[in-house]
């Protein structure tokens, strides 16, 4: 039997992203963030997706490898930047109490001028720098920062935006202790990053510890990327703040997160 072929994944150059950013091609889609405690909306977080000139979706990995190599963020970051605060905007208008998560990619946070330029465009806008949290991901194991991201966190911590770092699974004792000195409003893990040999009691007991930490240090924790009933059960049980994640809600369109709102809170 003749063995099928797989159809490889589009990859965009970077004149493909160049030229789409003119014309307009990032979307954003929403995965809901709910409390782990009566399942009231907290926000959601915005993704990167594109739409080819044919109309079709694709996913961020077509233009990541162009973005990085062509040193695109900064134009990608503002075109994301615009269309959710736009949604966001227009939320806020109609009294939904929402935060909304955006990554920001490790080369910007060294490039004050275009830090700048995001908190101007946010201002712009009129939505309040609180309704923002920045999540910063590819920091090192014990969170640390070197000068230039300390000093462009630090401004946009003292203007108001929500900071949220990605933590690994297994912290040290020392780092947990040192989370309330941080710049860092609310931590996250990912569950999708442990190990299959992790799941269980393993997994409850790094959870545990990591909750144990940010509550000490009075701050929020997350965990993102809860795919099963099982996740589920270890985060709440844990004393997890926040959850996301497939088993919460897949991505959604603005439209689709406008209604899923609508609900009283979410329940598994």
């Amino acid at each position: 039997m003749p063995t099928a072929r797989v159809r490889p994944e589009p990859r965009l150059s970077g004149f493909e992203i160049r030229d789409g950013l003119a014309s307009d091609a990032i979307r954003v889609v929403f995965q809901p963030q709910v409390f782990s405690q009566g399942g009231g909306v907290r926000g959601a977080e915005a993704f990167l997706r594109w739409q080819d000139a044919s109309g079709v979706t694709l996913p961020p990995s077509a233009v990541m490898e162009a973005v990085e190599k062509d040193r695109l963020w900064p134009s990608v970051t503002k075109a994301i930047m615009a269309r959710t605060l736009k949604k966001l905007r227009s939320w806020l208008q109609k009294d939904l109490p929402v935060c909304i998560g955006i990554k920001l990619p490790g080369p910007v946070l060294i490039a004050p001028a275009v830090v700048d330029a995001i908190a101007e465009q946010v201002l712009q806008s009129s939505v309040k720098p609180s309704h923002i949290v920045f999540h910063i991901e590819s920091l090192p194991a014990d969170l640390s920062l070197i000068p230039a991201q300390q000093t462009t966190l630090g401004k946009l911590h003292d203007s108001g935006f929500r900071l949220s770092a990605l933590c690994p699974l297994l912290m040290t004792d020392f780092t947990l202790s040192r989370l309330g000195y941080s710049l860092f409003d609310e931590f996250r893990i990912d569950f999708r990053l442990a190990h299959p040999s992790t799941r269980g009691d393993r997994l409850s007991h790094s959870t545990e510890r990591f909750v144990a930490g940010v509550r000490k240090a009075n701050k929020l924790s997350i965990v993102q990327n809860l795919e099963t009933r099982a996740d589920y059960d270890i985060a709440v049980n844990t004393g997890v703040d926040l959850l996301q994640g497939y088993f919460i809600s897949k991505p959604l369109t603005a439209a689709e997160f406008e209604d899923w709102q609508d609900r009283p809170s979410w329940q598994p």
